[in-house]
Formats: structure tokens, sequence, C-alpha cells
């Protein structure tokens, strides 16, 4: 299972990327968004990126030394 974490918690990490420029890319899309969702979109990112940290932290529990 914490392989399983470990990838899914890779995988938010990279998606936070591309999120985030197209998040402060521009003004009119900032406004458009926080019109339709009514929160800010780096607000979204943050949440991503904070649930990508935990899902790391969670596939780490069982890690020993690092040979496993």
């Amino acid at each position: 299972m914490k392989v399983n974490i470990n990838i899914s918690s890779f995988v938010l990490s990279l998606f936070c990327i591309p999120v985030f420029f197209i998040a402060i890319s521009s003004a009119n899309f900032v406004n458009v968004f926080t019109g339709i969702i009514g929160i800010h979109p780096l607000i979204i990112v943050l949440i991503i990126a904070l649930i990508a940290f935990l899902l790391g932290v969670i596939g780490l529990k069982d890690v020993r030394n690092w040979k496993e």
C-alpha cells in the first residue's frame, strides 16, 4: 500500500506544477475562476500540495532504514 500512496503523492506533486503556472498566468483567468468557484485558484493548488505532502509522509511511515 505504501508504494501506491507514494505514487499518488508523486503524481499530485507533478500535477501541482502546471496548475500553479496556469493559476498565475493571467488575471483574467483568476477573475473568471474566482467568480465561478468563489475561491482563489492558488488556494486549490495549496490544498493539492498539502494533500501530496501528507500522502508522502503517510507512505514513509513503515520505512525503518534507507534500504527498505
